[in-house]
C-alpha cells in the first residue's frame, strides 16, 4: 500500500491534456481539474488528510506483446492472479498461468513466457499455458527477468542477503554470468544492450564492461522517467514519463516529448511490437469518489509510435 501511496501522491501533480508532435520540456501546471476535482481535499483546520486509495475490481497489469504476431497480447488480471492470452482481432482469451506475480511476465520469440513468480524464482511457460518450467533455485531471489532479442538467454535482477546485482542464464536456467549492476529493462535490442529509464536518466547495461551508461540526464527534477523499450531499429526507444510518452535517439542524445497525458493518469509497463510498430501499455487513472477516498481505475491501451491514435483495448 506504501508503493501505491507514493505513486498516487506522483499522479497530484499531473496536468490537463494535450497533444503536439514535440512539445519542449517543461514541469507541469498546477491545473488539476480534469476527473471531477482539482485537488485532494482537505479536513481538520486546511490539514489534507492522506486518502484511502482503491483499486477497480480487474486491476488489470503488465501488458506484452507477442513478438511473432502483433494481435496477441498477454496481461495479468492482479487480483484473479491470472495471466490472460488476447487476440485483440478475434477477441479471444485464454487463461496461461494462475498464481502469483511480483513482476511483468516477457514473452520470447520461442514462445515462451517468463515468469517471476511470488516465491522470487523465475519460471517459463509455454504460450500455450503448456511445460511450466522453473529455472532459478535457492536463496537467492530473482526478479524482472527478461530475454534476449532471440530468446536463448534472459537476465534478471538477482538478490542475496540486501544485495542486488546482475545474472545471466541461458534459456534452460543454466548460470551463464553475474554482473555488478541488476540486468532490468529492455534487452530487445541486437546490439545486446538493456536500456531502462527510471528516475531522471535514461541508460543501458554495458555487458562487455559490465558498467552502467548513462545517456541523458533531466535537467531538473519535475517528473520522473516510468520505463523505455527499444523500437524496431535498435537506435531509437520509447520512453514513458509522469508527464507522458517520449521518443529517444540513443545516438544523437535527443529527447522528443510526442504526447502528454491526461491529468490524473500515467502510463506503466510500456511494450513496442517490433512489428507493427505499436505501443502498448497499461494506464490507472484516480478518481476522487467522496469520504477521503480515491479509486484507480485500470485499462490497456495501444497507441501510435508517434504517440497519436491512442485507443483503450476492448477486453
Amino acid at each position: 500500500m506504501k508503493v501505491f501511496t507514493i505513486f498516487i501522491l506522483l499522479l497530484y501533480l499531473l496536468t490537463g491534456c494535450r497533444k503536439d508532435s514535440q512539445i519542449p520540456l517543461q514541469p507541469y501546471s498546477t491545473d488539476c481539474s480534469a476527473n471531477g476535482f482539482d485537488s485532494v481535499p482537505k479536513h481538520n483546520g486546511g490539514i489534507r488528510i492522506d486518502p484511502s486509495i482503491y483499486f477497480d475490481s480487474l486491476y488489470i497489469r503488465f501488458p506484452y506483446f507477442n513478438p511473432n504476431n502483433s494481435d496477441e497480447i498477454i496481461y495479468y488480471m492482479t487480483y484473479k492472479q491470472e495471466l490472460i492470452k488476447y487476440n485483440m482481432v478475434t477477441k479471444t482469451k485464454q487463461s496461461i498461468f494462475k498464481g502469483l506475480l511480483l513482476n511483468r511476465p516477457k514473452w520470447s520469440k520461442k514462445g515462451w513466457i517468463l515468469l517471476p513468480s511470488g516465491g522470487g524464482q523465475i519460471w517459463k511457460i509455454k504460450d500455450d499455458g503448456t511445460q511450466l518450467t522453473q529455472l532459478t533455485y535457492g536463496s537467492i531471489g530473482h526478479y524482472a527477468a527478461e530475454w534476449n532479442i532471440e530468446g536463448t538467454k534472459f537476465g534478471c535482477q538477482a538478490v542475496n542477503v540486501g544485495h542486488s546485482y546482475g545474472a545471466m542464464y541461458d534459456e534452460f536456467g543454466i548460470i551463464l554470468d553475474s554482473f555488478q549492476y541488476p540486468l532490468t529493462g529492455c534487452w530487445q535490442n541486437a546490439n545486446n544492450k538493456p536500456i531502462g529509464a527510471s528516475g531522471y536518466s535514461i541508460g543501458y547495461t554495458d555487458l562487455k564492461t559490465d558498467s552502467k551508461v548513462t545517456l541523458y540526464s533531466l535537467p531538473n527534477d519535475d517528473f520522473a522517467f516510468h520505463g523505455a523499450y527499444w523500437m524496431a531499429d535498435g537506435i531509437n526507444a520509447a520512453v514513458i514519463a509522469d508527464n507522458g510518452v517520449y521518443s529517444f535517439n540513443t545516438q544523437t542524445k535527443k529527447l522528443t516529448f510526442l504526447k502528454q497525458i491526461c491529468s490524473r493518469s500515467s502510463y506503466y509497463s510500456l511494450c513496442v511490437s517490433h512489428i507493427s510498430g505499436k505501443l502498448i501499455m497499461e494506464k490507472p487513472t484516480t478518481h476522487y469518489i467522496g469520504h477521503n477516498s480515491i479509486l484507480t481505475r485500470t485499462k490497456l491501451v495501444i497507441m501510435n509510435a508517434d504517440g497519436s491514435g491512442e485507443q483503450e483495448i476492448e477486453l
